[in-house]
């Protein structure tokens, strides 16, 4: 099984972050098996990316890197999370009070060849070995997989 963590650039960089994304399902679309996890700093709702190729060419939309990775690869959370999976973002002192998560970006993805037992949320809350701050500024996204060898792989991204 191939295992691959990502992190894709953030939103503000929209044009760079849907090409790294493209890039990305490039190198490992058709890699099999295969399980992906991490900040793709991309959620399913967001709209497409606008981008202008050259001063004076029409404005043409990218696929958000959510809708590429999603378009080959399985979303653990979509197929067995339960409620809304939300994983960003926590203030960026990770001290608590904070504002709410508002965005599910962080991700398990995989391959054809398996599917999700059970999908999970990790990091809601402060830790006293870390003087009660949250361990990231991201919740984290935890999976149980099988695969059609009947392998079953855990996975926990923070």
């Amino acid at each position: 099984t191939t295992f691959v963590n990502v992190h894709l650039e953030i939103k503000e960089f929209g044009p760079l972050q849907a090409l790294q994304a493209m890039e990305f399902a490039a190198r490992f679309g058709a890699v099999r098996p295969i399980v992906i996890v991490g900040d793709t700093n991309s959620d399913p709702g967001d709209p497409p990316i606008p981008f202008t190729p050259a001063p004076g060419a029409p404005q043409v939309l990218l696929p958000t890197p959510y809708t590429t990775l999603s378009s080959l690869f399985t979303d653990a959370w979509t197929n067995v999370g339960d409620g809304s999976g939300l994983t960003c973002c926590f203030d960026a002192d990770i001290a608590p009070p904070s504002r709410d998560l508002f965005e599910r970006v962080d991700l398990v993805l995989f391959g054809a060849d398996a599917t999700s037992k059970a999908a999970w949320r990790v990091g809601l809350e402060p830790l006293e070995d870390l003087g009660n701050r949250w361990p990231s500024d991201h919740a984290g996204v935890a999976a149980i997989l099988r695969f059609d060898d009947t392998e079953t792989v855990s996975l926990e991204i923070e």
